[in-house]
């Protein structure tokens, strides 16, 4: 039994150490910025599209493409909820379709099956919990808009209700992390990451 608590404690430093799967300030700082030049009630990023440069005063160095266009499109409720079980289906492995995200907060409960773990969901400052049958109005970068990382299966968009930026890179350059509030947690506690 000890080692097994072993293995589990040191599968959860390589994670801490990679980043990927988890949520992070580097991401949700990007998110956060994003979301403010958008002004949508939520915005998401793959994990994929982030990578682990080492510079915590200049956010764009810290994006794989930095020249992805920054779209906003229209997902319900139930979308999103669906779009937040892909994200943690791998967890605790590592995972590219793990969603950062700016204005939610979600918990979820990894001993339960796949595509039953998030637990509650809340949207904005006020944190109204979200409304599966309402129309959100999301910010993401145009790859993962156009069903990228795996979310065609829930959305596929060809076309944004708006192009908000023309490049990602440009909203978060020069800027550095400012995040420290994380928007993922579960029980047991979730494994954040300083990345």
């Amino acid at each position: 039994m000890n080692l097994v608590k072993s293995l589990v404690a040191l599968i959860f430093v390589v994670l801490a150490a990679t980043g990927f799967g988890t949520d992070s300030n580097v991401g949700q700082s990007i998110a956060d910025l994003l979301n403010r030049e958008s002004g949508t009630d939520i915005t998401l990023l793959a994990d994929g599209l982030i990578k682990d440069s080492g510079d915590k005063k200049d956010l764009a160095n810290s994006l794989s493409y930095q020249g992805d266009e920054l779209w906003q499109v229209e997902l319900t409720g139930k979308q999103l909820k669906e779009a937040f079980e892909k994200s943690v289906s791998f967890y605790p492995s590592p995972f590219s379709s793990f969603l950062q995200v700016s204005a939610a907060q979600i918990t979820f409960d990894p001993s339960k099956p796949i595509g039953s773990r998030i637990q509650s969901i809340t949207i904005g400052e006020s944190s109204t919990p979200l409304d599966p049958d309402r129309k959100y109005k999301v910010a993401m970068p145009a790859s993962l808009a156009k069903g990228g990382f795996g979310y065609y299966s829930i959305w596929e968009f060809k076309t944004p209700s708006r192009v908000v930026r023309q490049t990602i890179g440009e909203v978060v350059r020069g800027k550095g992390v400012h995040s420290q509030a994380f928007r993922w947690s579960s029980k047991p506690s979730f494994l954040a990451t300083s990345r």
